[in-house]
């Protein structure tokens, strides 16, 4: 982070800080009549710091792990909450979640909606020896040990799928991969390949890309399509939308950029959603408000901001 960055990051505080609080109330408050978005709602708080402590948390993460992942978007929701809250502690739901995408990949490398698959038996392997344990910062749990579990598919494979999918799929695999539970090269490799050619955002394939070089253990910043990519992402300007500056901020993060067209991005980004926030603290949609609020988020020792507190009467 550039030291005007950290500058401006410094005066916005103390509003961000509110903003994040009135959207983790107004989620909060969604959540008894989430329904069918209950994952996604799950996922928007706990991208943001709220711990597994928190009562509306507690509840909601209870009836995930009550219903294993019947799509693909299900399974790659399911891989990034646990990920973040424990990814030892829910190694057997991870390794179902790596074992739905693995399997449901198309013919054509895409993901489709996918069909449900049976849990798979784990038999891992210790990547690091126990002397050598790997700790897991967020929310303060304990030293775990990373296991490295490497999935084959088992289903027949479907013919086609679509780019929505096959980005969450991206995600997906990534949470598994932080645990340890990797997919095959060959499933990666094919992955790889359609986000090279396919009509999409410019900010979505740099994305895309730079995820499944993460994910082959290669770093090729001169790879042709990666670079034709973030010659369009250079000439745009700022998206005001929550869910594109969401994504714009998961993309040059992930390149390492801190400026867009000679400005610094996220300082503008952030103004753009403390004005267009609403009174009861969202941004319109459950999916713009969680998108408004990992875009404001940047974590911090202290996590998510602590309600202020009130002086004592005497």
């Amino acid at each position: 982070m550039g030291l005007f960055l950290t500058f401006i990051l410094a005066l916005q505080q103390p509003q961000i800080d509110e903003a994040i609080r009135k959207g983790i109330a107004h989620l909060k408050a969604k959540a008894s009549t989430a329904g069918e978005r209950e994952e996604q709602l799950l996922l928007a708080l706990v991208e943001v710091g709220v711990p597994p402590s928190d009562p509306t948390v507690a509840g909601m993460l209870e009836t995930l792990l009550a219903h294993p992942p019947t799509t693909t978007r299900s399974a790659a929701r399911q891989a990034r909450i646990l990920s973040l809250l424990d990814r030892n502690a829910y190694r057997d739901r991870l390794g179902h979640c790596a074992q739905f995408l693995v399997d449901n990949q198309s013919r054509d490398g895409r993901w489709g909606p996918g069909q449900p698959v049976e849990a798979p038996d784990l038999h891992p392997e210790p990547l690091e020896p126990p002397s050598a344990r790997t700790p897991n910062h967020v929310f303060g749990a304990s030293s775990q040990v990373i296991f490295k579990i490497l999935f084959r598919r088992k289903v027949p494979v479907a013919e086609t799928g679509d780019l929505e999918n096959s980005y969450a799929a991206i995600l997906g695999l990534s949470a598994c991969r932080s645990a340890g539970i990797l997919a095959p090269r060959e499933t990666l490799e094919k992955a790889l390949e359609t986000w090279r050619v396919a009509e999409v955002d410019p900010f979505r394939r740099v994305a895309a890309l730079l995820a499944y070089q993460s994910l082959l253990h290669r770093k090729d910043p001169q790879d042709p399509a990666l670079l034709k990519a973030m010659e369009e992402v250079e000439a745009r300007r700022l998206p005001s939308e929550p869910q594109a500056l969401f994504q714009l901020k998961q993309t040059l993060r992930t390149w390492g950029r801190d400026q867009l067209g000679g400005k610094e991005w996220w300082p503008e980004g952030a103004k753009v959603l403390l004005d267009t926030q609403a009174a009861d603290g969202d941004w319109g949609s459950l999916e713009d408000t969680g998108a408004a609020l990992g875009f404001l988020y940047l974590p911090r020792p202290t996590g998510i901001p602590e309600e202020p507190r009130r002086k004592s009467r005497r």
